[in-house]
């Protein structure tokens, strides 16, 4: 009986599992292109150009296995780290020290979440200039609520499902304690930021989220650890809060100016606390709108900033 070399063997064992990799890549590619279109379809202005690579769907699931269980306890713990930081700076702090958290969370909250990572790169509701593009970015990513690329996708799955079962952060489904503080635990699905992998400074953001961070804590304990605590800490413990206010409370309480098909409302003090973000029942009626506020007491600080950054289209 004739007896197959061992090393032909092991040639024709290797082929077979490239080849059981290829079909498992073709079979991604074609789940993704397929929900991106009905996406497309659902939401015109979500995508800049058409997709004609298909490799990109492949690119995009292989570019989420970044955002793996390391990335996300690592979330948690720096998250952890804050909220001991913020009651750290309020038993030693001095009120310079507040000026400069109050500064930073400026930063990464309006010009960052609100600005950038929600009405910019979710939604695309303005033309912003390429040097907000990234500046906003960076200022969103500082804010350790997650890289542009997972917190996009999360937020556009959100909107797919808003209020029913695969919504990613509904109170109603996932429970309060999980959407307000365990949120990093909701793994991004890359079909839904397809035009943020496409990106280089995007994917190289989202590649290396978790090591930026630790040299962020590295270089401000060196310099001051007082200004580990005001500088990064505490304004990221406030945003966090802040930020999942928004995914919470305004999805359980608050007056509606709109009667849309979820729970979205609006609450007057988040309006102001999140710059505009709290006019949420405003922003799920016509989430394709850079303006959140509408009556007259709805002020919105990130609507008027863009107003005064935003290109001609």
């Amino acid at each position: 009986m004739y007896a197959m070399p061992a090393n032909t063997e092991r040639m024709i064992l290797k082929i077979i599992g490239i080849l059981h990799e290829r079909v498992k890549d073709l079979r991604i590619t074609i789940d993704m292109l397929a929900q991106a279109a009905e996406l497309s379809t659902k939401f015109p202005n979500w995508f800049g150009k058409p997709i004609k690579d298909v490799k990109l769907a492949v690119c995009g699931e292989r570019v989420m296995k970044y955002r793996n269980m390391v990335d996300q306890w690592g979330i948690f713990a720096l998250q952890i780290a804050g909220h001991a930081g913020l009651l750290l700076q309020i038993a030693y702090g001095h009120w310079y020290h507040w000026v400069l958290t109050a500064l930073v969370y400026f930063l990464t909250s309006c010009l960052g979440m609100t600005m950038t990572y929600h009405r910019l790169l979710s939604h695309q509701s303005w033309p912003a200039p390429r040097w907000f593009q990234i500046l906003g970015t960076l200022c969103g990513i500082y804010g350790l609520t997650g890289s542009s690329i997972a917190w996009v996708a999360v937020h556009r799955e959100h909107h797919h499902h808003t209020d029913d079962q695969l919504d990613p952060h509904s109170p109603a489904h996932k429970g309060f304690i999980r959407v307000q503080w365990l949120s990093m635990f909701e793994t991004p699905n890359p079909r839904y930021a397809l035009h943020l992998i496409r990106d280089p400074f995007h994917q190289w953001l989202h590649r290396n989220y978790l090591l930026l961070h630790l040299c962020i804590m590295v270089i401000w304990y060196c310099i001051d650890p007082m200004l580990l605590l005001c500088m990064y800490l505490t304004p990221a413990a406030i945003l966090w809060n802040a930020g999942s206010f928004i995914n919470t409370l305004t999805h359980m309480t608050g007056y509606r100016n709109h009667d849309t098909r979820d729970d979205s409302t609006n609450i007057w003090w988040l309006g102001y606390l999140m710059w505009g973000e709290g006019w949420h029942n405003n922003h799920h009626h016509s989430p394709n709108r850079s303006r959140f506020g509408e009556r007259w007491w709805e002020f919105d600080l990130g609507s008027w900033l863009i107003d005064r950054i935003r290109l001609p289209r």
